[in-house]
Order: structure tokens, then sequence, then C-alpha cells
């Protein structure tokens, strides 16, 4: 009966409540481009980051798009080629054609009058050079992204970017690591070099937990590692409350046998947040992956704290990523079946 009733309001809100897309904008910080979708109110969507094709792939449901929309200006933008749309009856996909194999971030803002699907894309994971690192800065400090431009504006201030970021006498191991960085939805990165996660154990202790550690007689590059470090932490940490906002919508909806519009959206905005999830885990492994890569430090405590909880979090991301899938399936059921 609960089932029946979860598809005879589902569906009479979907008809209801079909949305239209609206408005769309393009920044342009020449090697990042963030591409803004604007939508009456919020729906359920799925993105696909295809690196090796060079496409971004959004799909609307139960969106139709505005006739009088204006098409994204793509003449000045590098980074992109061309949009394509694409409508059926109730659904819109659109494309997106990148003119690099690029690295991307996919996540929505619900507004008050509005919801907003927001894709940034990167010519790369880490700018390589001193003129791509503030561009990078531009749009970090430019959408609001102070913890970034902090981190970056530091690289920069510490001179990382007066030589080049990969050697130029070892061209093999180039191209390996820009593809590893470049396409985080297809390849998994495998461990890093000296990543010996057998010597701790980690059954007893809580991820959450880890506290910044007293920096007091550290250099001030192994300060910035620290910094970096638990700023990623920090990313892992808000991941966990997606996931727990998200199980305790399915247990409300288990546990009530009323269900009303209201709830329907909330489901449809921890679904989606849930998608975000997946491109925030991919994040965390490979700042984690370079952080551990970049470390040169000796066996100070703070640091072999840090380096701890690092391959903590690092060793139990493929498990959160499983969570997510099974959650994920578990919307699936609800809301389709």
């Amino acid at each position: 009966m609960k089932q029946l009733l979860m598809i005879l309001v589902f569906g009479l809100w979907a008809s209801m409540n079909a949305s239209e897309l609206i408005h769309q904008y393009l920044g342009d910080y020449h090697d990042v481009v963030r591409v803004v979708f604007v939508v009456r109110q919020p729906i359920h969507y799925n993105s696909l980051l295809d690196t090796d094709n060079r496409l971004v792939l959004l799909s609307l449901s139960n969106t139709t798009m505005h006739p009088s929309i204006l098409e994204v200006k793509l003449e000045k933008t590098l980074l992109l080629d061309h949009v394509e749309y694409n409508s059926s009856k109730t659904d819109l996909s659109i494309t997106l054609h990148t003119s690099v194999v690029y690295y991307a971030e996919i996540f929505h803002l619900q507004e008050d009058d509005h919801f907003k699907i927001v894709i940034d894309i990167y010519r790369q994971r880490e700018p390589v050079n001193l003129e791509q690192a503030h561009n990078f800065l531009a749009f970090y400090k430019t959408v609001g992204y102070k913890e970034r431009a902090a981190q970056l504006q530091r690289r920069i201030e510490r001179n990382d970017f007066l030589t080049p970021y990969y050697p130029e006498d070892n061209r093999v191991d180039v191209t390996r690591r820009t593809s590893s960085i470049s396409s985080p939805t297809n390849t998994t990165p495998q461990d890093p070099p000296n990543l010996s996660v057998s010597r701790y154990s980690f059954e007893t202790e809580d991820p959450m937990q880890y506290v910044m550690p007293t920096l007091k007689g550290l250099t001030v590059v192994q300060q910035n590692w620290v910094y970096d470090s638990f700023a990623v932490y920090l990313s892992f940490k808000e991941l966990r409350k997606i996931i727990e906002n998200a199980e305790k919508t399915l247990k409300y909806y288990d546990q009530y046998r009323s269900v009303d519009v209201d709830f329907l959206q909330n489901m449809t905005l921890a679904y989606n947040s849930l998608s975000d999830a997946n491109i925030r885990i991919n994040e965390i492994k490979l700042q984690f992956y370079n952080l551990l890569q970049n470390k040169t430090f000796i066996s100070e405590q703070a640091l072999v704290y840090t380096e701890k909880m690092i391959n903590h979090i690092y060793l139990i991301l493929d498990h959160y990523k499983q969570i997510i899938a099974d959650l994920q399936a578990e919307y699936g059921r609800r809301l389709h079946n």
C-alpha cells in the first residue's frame, strides 16, 4: 500500500512540477571554465564525466528547455568546443564537448527561487606553471573557494611554480602522471610509492576524530604540508555528512507511512548529493595521492601523525564509495519501484 501511495504521489508531483531550464551562463578563467545551468525548481539529474572522449554528459529528469533561453557563447573559450541539447517528452540531455582531456567537478546549489547545476572544468587537476597557478587562483577567489585559494597562494609564495612541475627529461613519466590526474572517473590511482598502510592498525580508530597537530618546530614547507593535508581531511568529513543525511532520509521514509511532495523533493536532493559525493571521493583520493608523493621530511611527531591520518582515510575511501553505491541503489528502488 505504501509503495502504491509512493508511486501515485510521485507521479502527481512529477506532472505538476515539471521544471524548465531557464538560464545558462559561463565564466571563463582560461584554464578553468564554470558552466551553470539554472532550472526553476529542484530536479533529479545524472552526470557522467567521459574524459577519454572529452565529454561531459548531463541528464535532467522531468525538465524541458525554455524556448527563449540564450545559448552559451563559446567563441573565446579554449577548454570547450560546443554544447549539444537533446529533448524528449519529459527529459533534457546536455552534452559538453571539451577541447582537452579535462578534470571536472559537478555539484548543485539550492537557492530560494531556483536550482543550479554547476560544472567546473579544469585543464588538469592542478596548475603546472605560474601562469596557470594565477588563473586557478583567480577562479578560486571569484567563486569563493577560500581554502583552495589560500593553499594555492602559499604554493605560489614558496615558488613551487618557478620550475616545471614535471621533469623535462622524463617524458614517459609525464604522460603517465598527467593521464592519472586528468581522468579521475576512469582511473583509480594506485597506492603511492612508500605507502605502507600495513604498519598502522586502524580497526579501533575513528576516522572522524583526527585533529590538526601542533606545528611548533616545523619548517614553513612542513607546516604547509600539514595544512594542505587537513584541508583535504575536512572535505572527507563533509562527505560523511552527505552520507549521514542520505541515510536519515531513507530511514524516515521507511519509518513513516505518509509521503508528501516536500519529502519527495528532499529525497531527490539527497540522491543528487550522493552523485556529488562520488566525485568528491575521486578528488580526495587524488589530493592525498599527490600529498604522499610530494612529502620530503623527517619523522617529526606531527608529520608522522598527519601521514597516519592520510593513510587511514585513503585506505577506507573505497569502502565509502561502496556505501554511496548501496545508498543510490536503495534510493532507486524507492523512487522507481
